[in-house]
């Protein structure tokens, strides 16, 4: 009973620790760990291949678990305190992750393969029907990870993006979220903005979201305040 009740304590201990002597080392790891699995995040499951999409649709919300505690926390202005939650809190989702697979996870996750492998075989046994409507330009039916966020690797892309929002750069997550890098008293990654599964780009740095932009199916991003280059 003791043994449990420390092991669940320490993640506890380790971020008052961290909340209590601030120490920079603690607080840059958090950033550049949360930088390391966005990366991670964006490079998961490139392409249309059968794997990449498996590892798009498992391992990207593994992923995005990381990245909320980092979100969620990224307005505490006391660094200590923010990567002290963090480091607490990352301890936790590990511990619990951990616990979850060595019951009953293994099952779980053997069952959720069998299924997306059936539903995938569905999809394109169906696509492969005569008669099947295409996808035309402007067209919907896709969402935003499959139609518009691959624009988003392009650096191009991403700048004039950056543009319609009057800063240096940004970065974009698979869930549409436009976010940028701060400095001064409270660093770190702000959401600035989103873009729907239409490509519409919205700030959302107001009391009110305001449509700013479009980016089409092609890439190419359509605003007041940027040139359209092809």
């Amino acid at each position: 009973m003791w043994i449990e009740t420390i092991i669940l304590l320490i993640p506890l201990v380790v971020g008052g620790i961290q909340a209590y002597k601030k120490y920079d080392a603690v607080d840059d790891f958090t950033e550049n760990y949360n930088d390391w699995i966005t990366e991670k995040s964006r490079n998961t499951g490139r392409g249309n291949t059968l794997p990449a999409k498996i590892a798009r649709f498992t391992l990207v919300p593994f992923y995005s678990l990381f990245t909320t505690i980092h979100d969620l926390t990224e307005n505490i202005r006391d660094f200590g305190l923010r990567s002290g939650i963090r480091i607490a809190a990352y301890l936790y989702l590990v511990a619990f992750l951990f616990v979850i697979f060595i019951t009953i996870g293994y099952k779980v996750l053997i069952l959720a393969v069998l299924a997306f492998v059936l539903l995938i075989a569905f999809v394109l046994i169906r696509n492969s029907l005569p008669g099947r409507r295409s996808t035309a330009f402007g067209d919907s039916s896709e969402g935003f990870v499959e139609k518009i966020w691959p624009f988003f690797r392009s650096d191009s892309t991403r700048e004039r993006v950056a543009g319609l929002f009057d800063v240096p750069q940004i970065d974009v997550d698979y869930t549409g979220n436009i976010l940028t890098y701060e400095k001064g008293a409270a660093p770190g990654r702000k959401k600035i903005g989103r873009v729907d599964k239409h490509g519409h780009i919205y700030d959302t740095r107001r009391a009110a979201a305001v449509k700013i932009g479009w980016i089409d199916d092609q890439g190419r991003v359509i605003g007041d305040r940027i040139i359209n280059r092809d």
